[in-house]
């Protein structure tokens, strides 16, 4: 966007930082939300496969926050092929990231 074409290399940087801070903050917020019983199952479930449909890296981050904060209560018996699923496609994440690291 237009503001940060004018910024400095630092002030990209920090303004960043700001944002990773804030997602992984709200993701966070919306997990703590789930445990107490605010947001329900279906919502957290969408949540999810959002997230997991970025391959960008601070995005990934929020979903392995968000699986740290719920992933307990959503691991039950009727939503193993979701978790299962959900996993499968992290380590897929992660290992594209891997490789596109080598490069």
């Amino acid at each position: 966007d237009a503001e940060v074409a004018g910024m400095n290399a630092a002030a990209k940087a920090a303004k960043s930082r700001r944002v990773r801070i804030r997602m992984l903050g709200n993701v966070k917020f919306i997990g703590e939300l789930f445990r107490q019983e605010i947001l329900n199952e279906k919502i957290m479930h969408d949540c999810v496969k959002r997230l997991l449909a970025s391959k960008d890296e601070d995005t990934i981050e929020c979903l392995c926050k968000l699986m740290a904060t719920i992933g307990k209560q959503l691991d039950r018996k009727e939503a193993k092929l979701y978790m299962d699923y959900y996993f499968e496609q992290m380590q897929a994440t992660a290992n594209e990231i891997s490789i596109q690291r080598l490069k």
